[in-house]
């Protein structure tokens, strides 16, 4: 007879799961919450809150797993399929999402959440009327609901309705003061309309700072206060991805002098692509800090010891001005993402132009200027960007102007003098493109509006947005004369327009957000495109628009124009920036205010012109080539990547190819030099494609393209798109399927004929090749293991091999972290019939695997993930013990102690990736007695361990000081 569950222990589970996920001991947290679900596997809260607790750690399609398992068991629960459309939402599958918040409102149509949430998924889908009908259902619900009441107001500031946006900001704020993002969002809503002065501008950003400013005094920092000594540079960014402030951050993180600035990046990036993969390869130390509180990212910023502190989005969207208000850094920055002052104290600076904030600017910040001498922003041009298009109008016989900027920017004021642009260049067009436009009552608004000031419909036309980027910057080619916004000026829209021989007119204003024109036309060379007042706009406009033959010239002249001025001269730019950084840090060393620096960096504008210097990047494609391969050979993995691609880069952008010796091809087996690139790129970038799974998409293209007739291009695209379908939750597509088959028939590989069934249909397992034995692994594309293990042939962490040459024969071997038994299998053939390996099963996902595998082998025994950790310790008596790579977070510290003081041969061993590094475990060794170091793979030798050091998948060894002759056999241990 099944006896029931006992409710309290199930409660007391559960409570303690959500302390522990309150304070964000995610992997605590986990533990408890399966404690929870073995002891009533009945109760649907349980896979729930599991799934809100994987969602908060960016781990989507574990959380969507969880919130269907939950609904399996209550298909009722409208707040699970609110929570499961929140998960599709951020997966970017719209369509699902809409499909889920619908079935929840079906069950219970007065939840005001869902109704909020459908709104965001239909504003994302560009649907905005939708999207707006259903936020005013929320609030017809809940007319106190803020957040609803937020969303409406940017939507409506999305669409231009900017006096409408504004009434409903500021009715949210007055309902709840103390809502941080809700008075964030009616900020960043501020800077868009004509009608508001910068002052009220800043006062209400100053009131921000006053409210959630912590009024505790300032907390000392331990940084060494050496003036001249290499400095670590915070980055902190939710924007380490494909979007604007991307362009102007790429030629920075490229050029920074690794010698003397060491680079840390603090990722809130919930959905990484290729872009995070360039800026993490850039990069000393990665680390993600999604689902991280304030708190959380303020202490892990300090225990880096972070120098300077550099935050890049201001009051927009996903900020994070809450970490800098703790101050964890002794220097900090605000730059480039927001246009205007932040209102915090706690942020020392900001960097700007003498362009975009002349000396009156000083009033309205709260931070002090320090104007960068050469501009303040540095372009990096699409490495795929279209050529030049000849001049559109000596084909059409009609001037067309554009503007692509966001329609959050078009209020009545810039219509009006559009449509008087238009008026006084007689049959000529406007063509504007944004996503709002792909709403049929978006573009009536638009229509009707111009139509009030005489402008008829059949010189409009109105785009939805260009998601590829190629096919956005294509449109160029269809536009004689962009028309900048006002107040809020374009920035990613003006450079490129440049870059696509488009010349830009603008309008000057007071503001910073209003004169970012003003600084990149003036370091053009073309002051006299942005106007002073909104007739000389007109008149700038009407005489550019008189002159084709003027047009056609500046068309071919214009992208030489851009760079020869320096606006993609990163090299140089970044020693404009480094310099800041280097005397902001002297100014705190020598406790000096913050106004003495921007006294010290002034230039006088007439000497402020400058020879490029040559870019730490300025060496040839072959150059680039040998060292990608120089630094891959010694396993500096983010080091070979970076030069790989921007050899890659080069290439695309028409750079020669230069002497690249023919054995380096030979070795590589390509048959060119692109074809060489594009299998450095594709090796670098990670140690398996799984991990940066969006990244290589036009990569993969290009190789299938170029070399039809290789089978490993075609089986690795292949795989590549199956896997993204499967992780959609979709069949995989024909053309997948077809690829496999061209693979199979161009080589015999039985990974080939897998991929091919795996194609057709996922299957429960999948028996490959492993070391000379076999390995069981789930049949489907999106297992890690499964998905390295076909494409590579083997497991996608090479850290394995040294671990093998570590092991004796004899070994008793405790792996803490099962997974499916890549490791516990490979340490089994090394310790042989005489050792033992125990082995932890880490998940109930990858269990049955790791027990079928286990059972290949008469040494290795499997046991379940609640046994604790003082008692496996008892119970295996290791002499090799393998860590969680995220044992910081989970690990028993008091019972890692005892066993490392009671064990004296006991070597502890932790598979890290930068960022991972189990701090907490280090910490608990190091206090036990032993020796923390790591296999540095760039020198072949074991080193002192230190935070930020590891470079790509690395292993960490605790051992005791007699125990370092078993890492010295294996290769020098560095200060050992």
């Amino acid at each position: 007879m099944l006896r029931p569950p006992d409710a309290h222990a199930v409660e007391r589970a559960f409570e303690r799961a959500g302390e522990h996920a309150r304070a964000g001991e995610w992997h605590a947290a986990q533990a408890r919450y399966a404690e929870a679900a073995a002891l009533d596997p009945t109760r649907w809260e349980i896979p729930n809150a599991l799934g809100l607790l994987q969602q908060q750690r960016g781990r989507y399609d574990e959380a969507l797993a969880c919130f269907d398992a939950a609904l399996l068991l209550e298909p009722r629960a409208a707040g699970v399929l609110g929570n499961r459309g929140n998960v599709l939402h951020a997966l970017g599958r719209y369509d699902d999402a809409l499909e889920s918040y619908r079935r929840g409102l079906a069950i219970d149509p007065q939840r005001t959440s869902l109704h909020n949430n459908l709104a965001l998924t239909l504003r994302r889908l560009g649907r905005s009327g939708e999207a707006i009908r259903a936020f005013e259902r929320a609030l017809a619900l809940d007319p106190a609901n803020v957040e609803a009441m937020s969303n409406l107001g940017a939507l409506l500031r999305s669409v231009g309705r900017l006096d409408e946006a504004v009434a409903l900001h500021r009715r949210a704020v007055a309902l709840a003061p103390e809502h941080a993002s809700v008075r964030s969002n009616f900020l960043l809503t501020l800077h868009y309309p004509s009608n508001v002065a910068p002052e009220t501008v800043f006062d209400e950003h100053r009131r921000w700072g006053e409210a959630h400013e912590p009024r505790a005094s300032a907390p000392s920092h331990t940084n060494t206060p050496d003036e001249r000594r290499p400095l670590r540079i915070g980055y902190l960014s939710a924007d380490f991805r494909t979007h604007s402030v991307a362009y102007f951050l790429e030629g920075i993180f490229a050029e920074h002098d690794p010698r003397e600035f060491r680079v840390y990046a603090y990722s809130d990036v919930a959905r990484p692509d290729a872009t995070t993969t360039r800026f993490e390869a850039w990069a000393h130390a990665w680390r993600p800090v999604v689902g991280l509180s304030d708190g959380q990212v303020a202490a892990l910023i300090a225990r880096d010891e972070i120098d300077v502190l550099v935050e890049l989005a201001g009051h927009t969207e996903d900020c994070r001005l809450g970490v800098l208000a703790l101050r964890p850094a002794p220097v900090q920055l605000t730059y480039l993402g927001y246009p205007g002052t932040t209102g915090l104290r706690s942020i020392q600076y900001r960097l700007v132009d003498r362009w975009t904030d002349p000396p009156e600017s000083a009033a309205l910040s709260t931070e002090t200027l320090v104007r960068l001498p050469h501009g303040f922003l540095v372009y990096t041009p699409p490495y795929d960007a279209p050529d030049v298009a000849p001049l559109p109008a000596l084909r059409a016989g009609r001037v067309t102007f554009g503007s692509f900027n966001a329609t959050s920017k078009i209020d009545d004021e810039v219509l009006s003098t559009w449509a008087a642009v238009l008026l006084r260049v007689p049959g000529s067009r406007l063509l504007l493109k944004g996503q709002p436009f792909a709403d049929p009552e978006v573009r009536r608004r638009y229509v009707d509006a111009f139509a009030r000031h005489g402008v008829d419909a059949t010189r409009l036309e109105l785009r939805p947005w260009e998601a590829a980027r190629t096919s956005h910057l294509a449109v160029y080619g269809e536009v004689d004369l962009a028309l900048d916004t006002f107040p809020y000026n374009g920035t990613t829209t003006t450079c490129e327009a440049l870059w696509m021989g488009v010349p830009v007119v603008s309008l000057v204003g007071r503001a910073h957000a209003a004169r970012v024109g003003l600084s990149l036309l003036s370091r053009l060379g073309r002051p006299e495109w942005a106007a002073a007042t909104r007739d000389a706009y007109v008149e700038q406009a009407a005489l550019l628009a008189g002159d084709l033959d003027r047009l056609a010239e500046l068309r071919r002249t214009l992208r030489a124009t851009v760079v020869e001025r320096g606006l993609t001269d990163g090299a140089s730019f970044t020693d404009d920036l480094e310099r800041v950084y280097r005397e902001a840090w002297i100014g705190w060393c020598r406790g000096l205010p913050p106004a003495t620096l921007s006294a010290r960096l002034e230039v006088p504008a007439e000497a402020s012109a400058r020879e490029p210097r040559v870019s730490r990047s300025a060496l040839s494609v072959a150059e680039l080539a040998l060292l990608a391969d120089a630094t891959g050979k010694l396993r500096r993995r983010r080091e070979a990547a970076a030069y790989a691609r921007r050899a890659y880069e080069a290439l695309r952008r028409g750079e020669p190819e230069g002497a690249v010796p023919p054995l380096l091809l030979l070795e590589w087996g390509a048959p060119s030099v692109e074809g060489l690139l594009l299998r450095q790129c594709l090796s670098y970038a990670a140690d398996s494609m799984f991990f940066e799974r969006q990244g290589p998409h036009e990569l993969l293209l290009r190789w299938a393209e170029l070399e039809p007739t290789n089978a490993e291009a075609y089986f690795r695209f292949g795989l590549l798109f199956a896997l993204e379908a499967r992780a959609a939750g979709k069949p995989v597509p024909a053309a997948v399927r077809a690829a496999f088959e061209a693979a199979r028939a161009f080589a015999t590989d039985p990974r080939f004929d897998a991929a091919l069934a795996l194609a057709g249909a996922e299957q429960p397992s999948l028996t490959l090749a492993f070391q000379g034995t076999e390995l069981s692994v789930p049949g489907t594309f999106t297992h890690a293991g499964t998905f390295a293990l076909l494409e590579q042939g083997d497991w996608y962490d090479p850290d394995l091999a040294v671990l093998r040459l570590v092991l004796d024969d004899g070994d008793r071997v405790l792996d803490l972290d099962g997974g499916v038994g890549a490791y516990a299998v490979s340490a089994a053939l090394v310790v042989g019939a005489r050792g033992a390996v125990t082995t932890v099963a880490s998940s109930p996902a990858e269990a049955p695997f790791l027990r079928v595998n286990a059972a290949r082998h008469s040494n290795v025994r499997v046991v379940s993930r609640d046994r604790t950790l003082a008692g496996l310790f008892a119970e295996a008596a290791p002499d090799v013990v393998r860590l969680r790579a995220d044992s910081g977070a989970e690990t028993d510290v008091e019972a890692l102690i005892a066993a490392a003081r009671s064990l004296p041969a006991t070597l502890f061993v932790a598979q890290v990736v930068p960022g991972s590094e189990p701090r907490a475990a280090c910490d608990a060794l190091a206090r036990a007695g032993h020796t923390v170091c790591f296999y540095y793979p760039g020198r072949h030798a074991f080193a002192p361990w230190t935070p930020g050091a590891i470079d790509g998948h690395a292993l960490l060894f605790a051992v005791r000081p007699e125990g370092l002759e078993r890492l010295s056999r294996v290769a020098p241990v560095l200060g050992g």
